[in-house]
C-alpha cells in the first residue's frame, strides 16, 4: 500500500510541476525537456495517466483498506 502511495504522490507532482512547465514555457517559448524520475521504482507512469482521478481513488481507497485488515 505504501509503495501504490508513493506512486501516486509521485505521479500526482509530476503532472503539477509539468502542467506548471508547460504554461512557463508557453510563455517563454522553450522546448520541453524530459525527465527521467525514479521516485516511482520504475513504473510506466503512461498506465497511471490514463486513470481518471476517481479510479484512482478508487485502487487507493482498496488498497488501503486490504492493507488495514
Amino acid at each position: 500500500a505504501m509503495a501504490c502511495k508513493r506512486i501516486y504522490e509521485a505521479e500526482l507532482e509530476r503532472i503539477e510541476s509539468d502542467s506548471s512547465r508547460k504554461n512557463k514555457k508557453l510563455k517563454t517559448g522553450e522546448s520541453e525537456v524530459k525527465t527521467s524520475d525514479d521516485v516511482a521504482g520504475g513504473y510506466d507512469s503512461d498506465q497511471t495517466i490514463e486513470m481518471s482521478q476517481e479510479e484512482i481513488d478508487l485502487a487507493y481507497k482498496n488498497i488501503v483498506s486490504k492493507a488495514c485488515k
